[in-house]
């Protein structure tokens, strides 16, 4: 049997590999470029195995594939996981940033709103009731709202009548005399 140099071409990377004349070794041989085997690739539903035919199949040539995939994928495995925590890290510190980032603009939002109130308070002369009135308005909104409400307050303050005592300031007349209130006066002693 003749011994002829042959290559074999991982179907996954793409790589091609010399498969040594003499058998195999326990280390993969590096990467050559020469050119892929003359044979079409096997269609999915194809029954031609990768090698050829079955005549040609040679067993050391197969164990000398699968040694050299299974040290590609020992190789690669630890550099994936590598990679993997390293996108897990940055994707927590970009959404930690990101958070930050949120949380800030909320704060900035509030004290725009709570400053926005105070001043609009102040202008249309509201007390701290009515300042509860506008929790939850957007701060542009806030300025349009608290004339409004002062409005309002306006006008049914003019509507509303003051504190009003029916015949305030008028004295009672004395009261008039009867024969029961005589008759108790002159029993205890009062009388007139």
């Amino acid at each position: 049997m003749k011994q002829m140099r042959q290559t074999v071409t991982c179907p996954e990377t793409g790589k091609v590999y010399r498969i040594p004349a003499g058998g195999s070794t326990d280390t993969p041989p590096p990467p050559t470029t020469e050119a892929p085997p003359a044979d079409p690739p096997a269609a999915p539903g194809d029954p031609k195995p990768p090698w050829g035919s079955d005549d040609d199949f040679n067993a050391e040539k197969a164990w000398s594939l699968i040694q050299n995939l299974r040290g590609d994928v020992d190789t690669l495995k630890p550099q994936a996981a590598e990679l993997r925590q390293l996108k897990e890290a940055d994707k927590t510190e970009s959404q930690k940033a990101a958070d930050r980032a949120a949380e800030a603009e909320e704060r900035a939002d509030k004290a725009e709103a709570q400053a926005a109130r105070l001043n609009a308070a102040v202008k249309h002369g509201l007390s701290e009731d009515d300042l509860e009135l506008l929790e939850g308005v957007p701060a542009d909104k806030i300025e349009e709202r608290a004339a409004k409400l002062a409005q309002r307050l306006a006008v049914s303050s003019d509507n509303k009548p003051g504190p009003h005592v029916p015949r305030e300031g008028v004295t009672n007349p004395p009261p008039k005399a009867d024969e029961m209130r005589q008759f108790t006066r002159n029993l205890f002693g009062r009388g007139e």
